[in-house]
This record gives C-alpha cells, sequence and structure tokens, in this order.
C-alpha cells in the first residue's frame, strides 16, 4: 500500500525520533524508535511506531543504502538458522537482521504495543530490508511474540520460508527473485 511504502522510504532519511519531516512522513504516524546497527560498519536500519489512522503499530526496515549492507548482500549463501532446517536464509540478509535484532528491536515494538495497546502490526520494507521484514514477520508467525501480523515486503529479495508462505497469514510482495 501507498502507506507502506511511505514508511519504508522513511526509513532512509530519518535518522532519529525527532526527524519525522521528510517528504514521506505521513501525518498521523508517530515514530516511537529507530533501530540502527552500530557495529564497526552501520548496517541496516528500522523505524518503529504507531499509526494512528489504521490504528497499527509498524516496522519499517530500510533497504541497502551503505557499505555493510553491500557487503552482506554479497553473502548469498543459505544458512538454516531456525529449528527448521527447510527454512533457508541468504546469510547476509539474515545477519543484518539478527544485527538489528540485538541492537533492540523486539524491545522497541514491545514498548509500542504496550505504549499504543495494539497487536497489529505493519512490517514493510525495501530489498535487503524486504528480507529483513520477511524475517521478522516469521518470527512472529512462529510464536516469538503476540501480533496480529500483516507482512508487506515491498520490492523484496526472496527468502525461502516454505512453513510461512504456507501459514495463514497475509504477506504481500512485489519481488525480483534473486535465489537460485
Amino acid at each position: 500500500t501507498r502507506r507502506c511504502a511511505h514508511l519504508h522510504l522513511a526509513s532512509y532519511c530519518v535518522d532519529s525520533t525527532t526527524s519525522w519531516s521528510c517528504p514521506t512522513c505521513d501525518s498521523g504516524v508517530t515514530l516511537t524508535a529507530v533501530i540502527e546497527d552500530s557495529g564497526v560498519l552501520d548496517g541496516g536500519r528500522a523505524l518503529v511506531g504507531y499509526d494512528a489512522n489504521h490504528e497499527s503499530l509498524f516496522v519499517a526496515f530500510r533497504g541497502s543504502s551503505n557499505i555493510k549492507n553491500w557487503i552482506d548482500n554479497i553473502n548469498a549463501f543459505f544458512t538454516s538458522p531456525y529449528p527448521d532446517a527447510t527454512v533457508k536464509v541468504e546469510g547476509g540478509f539474515y545477519s543484518e537482521y539478527s544485527d538489528l535484532a540485538k541492537e533492540g528491536l523486539a524491545t522497541a515494538l514491545a514498548e509500542a504495543k504496550s505504549t499504543y495497546g495494539s497487536s497489529n502490526v505493519v512490517i514493510t520494507g525495501h530489498s535487503s530490508g524486504g528480507a529483513c521484514a520477511t524475517l521478522l514477520a516469521y518470527d512472529i508467525y512462529r510464536g516469538a511474540d503476540d501480533y496480529a501480523s500483516l507482512g508487506l515486503s515491498i520490492r523484496s529479495v526472496t527468502v525461502r520460508i516454505h512453513a510461512f508462505t504456507r501459514a495463514n497469514c497475509i504477506h504481500h510482495r512485489r519481488d525480483h527473485d534473486t535465489t537460485r
């Protein structure tokens, strides 16, 4: 949807909760956290907040925009990071997602849920951010957290999660397939 596109586009220009002023920063949206990989080379970024117009939380992942992201993108070897060995994720995308998780992504989402009382979450991203969006939606589907999930991966690379794609959830993907 247009709202999701605006959210993931905002993730490229918003770097703090006080900078919600870019051209795609919609009114009615409250930014509660900016999660960034603070490693040696800056990596991914995710915005967490609340959309009053849709009464839902959101997580918007930025796509590739720096050298760390491109290094992660090159790591196209599949890994099986979950107990279900049929779940295959390109190592670089999983690295980006897990780095954001270590920086407090789940905590930020839980705090937004507590503050706004909503268990609906919209998850969106572009490119490698779309892969991160898919992985967060899968973690929510697996029961890692108690949310009603609507995962929207816009212009995403493909993540092979067969059990997830068969699940009873909404997952809209407009993508270019880079898997083999």
